[in-house]
């Protein structure tokens, strides 16, 4: 087996770090698609249960 080069081995390098970073960001973009998508669920959630307690006293009031 031949050494690499300094050369090769700091383009390989390089490389790894490129994947690397693209790999990190889309994780990030993946966590912020996952905290959107939860933070609307809990929000639906919240005015749904809102909306079964108004339903729920309102007949108090008529």
């Amino acid at each position: 087996m031949s050494k690499l080069s300094p050369a090769t081995i700091k383009s390989r390098l390089n490389n790894i770090e490129t994947i690397y970073q693209d790999y990190i960001k889309k994780i990030e973009d993946i966590r912020g698609q996952e905290r959107n998508i939860l933070a609307n669920f809990m929000k639906k959630m919240e005015e749904k249960k809102l909306t079964e307690i108004r339903h729920s006293i309102q007949p108090d009031y008529k």
